[in-house]
């Protein structure tokens, strides 16, 4: 009978495995793009959730990294609950809306690799635009 130490192993090839395949279709766009990279998204999140549950029983498993506070956690959050707004802009078709929110998180944010993602991404869009 394999174990909760097979199980989560199991788990996180999958995970990877997930991560590969949204990033495949990223690279090359199977249409919709967007609703495959959702459903991966859902699936990998289906995924984070039993190994929630392995840890409960067996914390001796959790990652390192879940296991301490990241010092980047307060940040992490900021930036995703940017991300998630300008996702939202974006998704309506306001761009410049968008651009103005990385470009008023940028300016108030205090973690330099953060404002740097943000900073990528504003890049990123500005260079879409003029192509």
């Amino acid at each position: 009978m394999p174990t909760l130490d097979e199980l989560d192993n199991q788990l996180t090839v999958a995970a990877a495995l997930l991560d590969a395949a949204a990033s495949t279709i990223r690279d090359h766009p199977l249409e919709p793009a967007s609703e495959h990279i959702r459903r991966i998204a859902l699936a990998l999140g289906n995924v984070f959730d039993i190994q929630r549950a392995i840890y409960d029983i067996r914390p001796d498993l959790k990652p390192g990294v879940l296991r301490e506070p990241s010092q980047f956690a307060e940040a992490n959050g900021r930036l995703t609950v940017v991300l998630s707004n300008v996702y939202k802009l974006g998704e309506t078709g306001q761009f410049d809306h968008a651009a103005r929110v990385l470009t008023e998180y940028i300016a108030n944010e205090p973690s330099d690799r953060h404002r740097s993602i943000a900073q990528m991404l504003l890049e990123r869009h500005a260079a879409g635009d003029a192509t």
